[in-house]
């Protein structure tokens, strides 16, 4: 563990923080559903000590982090992922690091095909093994990641392991890459944390996955969570905040993988023509989000604008205001979670 450390960065003081964190075995779920793709094992059981090792399930559903070079340019590539951490001797033999198996999804999905069908599959699967691991750790593409962990973390009820969604702005297979720090210390919040929800781990922080929002289109600190503190940061140590981790439940899981798709997204620009929103009002939308200015401003003199609202309302369609600034609202205290 120390020289996994080491080649992340961080200083001798993380592993005292790490040896105090043990495997926990949470509440379980009943498994339901039979699925084609069985994980595969990863990591070496290293003399008999594989009992004392915490078990976590990789997913990977695709993105740019098992993307390799090939005459078309960066494209997923079939095994290259799953031989790349297999033979990374910090993950597979390294008998401080979790157990890994990796379940690879059969068509690995460019994250803008990420959908509620996606959703669901993850949630599900997630539900089947549930009983096997300790926690679950997702790699997806950056594109979407944050919509999938604000998904997630609603479909699921009871959550009592660390789900940790994760990729990378540069492939594992560059000699440069973030790939490698957001792969192992995510492995290390699944295995060894005791955080019971969806989270995302991206550079040197870990963000409430529901909290979360890609704002960089380039940088390696892709991700940001404006109106609520990291969970955890990595600096010279391992920085948890505890004030800010949910309890853990005392039911069993339970998943919601009913969505709807019939949401309309707004956002308002000055001067705007609210025909549409007429329009709108006419459909069978189950609800609608106005992204409004500032604290959650609309204009008021568009009397037009406001009928409609009230028309959609009336109907029974719940209607949301949000602020299209990014930082709206800041948390101030712990009742606010």
């Amino acid at each position: 563990m120390a020289a996994l450390l080491t080649r992340l960065g961080l200083s001798t003081g993380v592993r005292k923080v790490i040896q105090r964190w043990g495997p926990r075995r949470y509440l379980s779920s009943k498994l339901t559903e039979k699925w084609v793709n069985t994980p595969v094992r990863a990591s070496k059981c290293l003399l008999g000590r594989e009992d004392e090792r915490s078990k976590v399930l990789m997913i990977y559903t695709g993105g740019t982090i098992g993307m390799a070079s090939s005459n078309k340019g960066l494209m997923p590539l079939e095994g290259f992922l799953e031989d790349k951490i297999m033979n990374m001797e910090d993950i597979s033999g390294n008998p401080k690091m979790p157990m890994v198996d990796i379940l690879r999804w059969e068509e690995l999905l460019d994250s803008s095909n990420m959908d509620s069908n996606g959703w669901a599959k993850l949630a599900r699967q997630i539900e089947k093994y549930y009983l096997d691991y300790d926690g679950f750790v997702i790699l997806h593409g950056t594109d979407t990641m944050a919509y999938s962990a604000s998904a997630l973390s609603f479909m699921f009820e009871n959550l009592g392991k660390p789900v940790i969604l994760t990729g990378s702005q540069i492939p594992l297979s560059e000699v440069y890459n973030d790939a490698r720090r957001n792969l192992l210390v995510s492995l290390i919040f699944a295995g060894m944390s005791e955080i019971p929800e969806v989270c995302i781990f991206f550079e040197t922080r870990l963000f409430r996955g529901n909290r979360s929002k890609k704002v960089d289109s380039q940088g390696l600190a892709a991700f940001d969570s404006p109106n609520f503190p990291p969970l955890a940061t990595l600096r010279n140590d391992i920085r948890i905040r505890q004030d800010l981790i949910r309890p853990q439940p005392h039911r069993k899981l339970k998943i919601h993988t009913k969505v709807t798709n019939d949401i309309a997204v707004l956002h308002l620009v000055p001067g705007f023509d609210d025909t549409f929103i007429h329009q709108m009002a006419q459909s069978n939308l189950e609800g609608v989000v106005l992204h409004l200015y500032g604290t959650g401003n609309a204009p008021s003199m568009k009397a037009s604008l406001i009928q409609a609202i009230e028309r959609i309302r009336d109907d029974g369609t719940p209607v949301v205001a949000v602020s299209q600034v990014k930082m709206a609202r800041k948390y101030k205290k712990k009742s606010e979670l």
